[in-house]
């Protein structure tokens, strides 16, 4: 399908997994959608900002929002559903099975964050291991983040980890 979704309800696939313009909608998308509307049904209102930039980025590093306030039964479920990677997100028989009293296991790595180690300055030994964590390193170094933004260093590790995006919008900038 082209890229028609309900941001608060969209999968972080559906940003990050496209091609030609299209992304491949699969069950999983339809999981984590439920797992999002079960946890804005528990809240009572939309747990996320209207900012959908804001709002994938925490999709995209499982961090959602609001999650502290649910109790642990639901809010294992949830974290289940909305599993970042969706290899490892729960479907059907995961649900069955926490709905009997399993306690099913929830692997909440992400597919597409793989951050490498960032050594920012090796004097120092200042490192960061993603790209929130370079940001501010960057900008405290100023004179090595300028160096490592103009030569394409800065590009690159974000294309070997896995942010290709996030490094075609670094490029455009540059």
């Amino acid at each position: 399908t082209t890229q028609a979704r309900t941001p608060v309800y969209a999968a972080p696939e559906m940003y990050t997994d496209v091609i030609d313009g299209e992304v491949e909608i699969t069950p999983k998308v339809d999981f984590y959608s439920l797992g999002i509307t079960l946890l804005y049904l528990w809240l009572g209102h939309n747990p996320f900002s209207n900012n959908e930039r804001s709002m994938m980025r925490m999709k995209s590093e499982g961090k959602l929002p609001h999650l502290d306030k649910l109790p642990v039964y639901i809010n294992k479920l949830i974290r289940g559903l909305t599993c970042v990677n969706p290899e490892h997100r729960w479907g059907y028989n995961e649900v069955e099975r926490w709905y009997k009293g399993e306690d099913v296991p929830i692997d909440e790595s992400s597919a597409f964050l793989r951050y490498k180690t960032f050594m920012v300055d090796p004097d120092k030994n200042i490192v960061a291991h993603s790209a929130n964590e370079l940001a501010p390193l960057l900008y405290d170094n100023k004179e090595l983040g300028i160096r490592y933004l103009y030569s394409g260093r800065i590009t690159r590790w974000l294309e070997e980890c896995g942010n290709p995006k996030l490094a075609a919008l670094l490029e455009d900038i540059v």
